[in-house]
């Protein structure tokens, strides 16, 4: 029973390392953000800040972006 529980723990633990290695052979989509926050400081009310966020697909695969949420 020991020796079952102790292969089932192995099988579990290489799991998602087979999925990461088969991942990059199929090619997937990787986005890679510059970063994901910023802070404009003291603004006036009058005033109308913006930033640009880079991002990036450093994947292998097409990537599709189908909902942006700010909070």
């Amino acid at each position: 029973m020991k020796t079952l529980l102790a292969v089932m723990g192995l099988v579990l633990f290489a799991i998602p390392a087979w999925g990461q290695d088969s991942a990059d052979a199929t090619g997937r989509p990787k986005l890679t953000i510059d970063r994901t926050d910023h802070n404009f400081g003291e603004i006036n009310r009058t005033d109308s800040p913006t930033h640009t966020f880079t991002f990036k697909n450093t994947g292998t695969a097409e990537l599709r972006i189908t909902n942006v949420a700010p909070s």
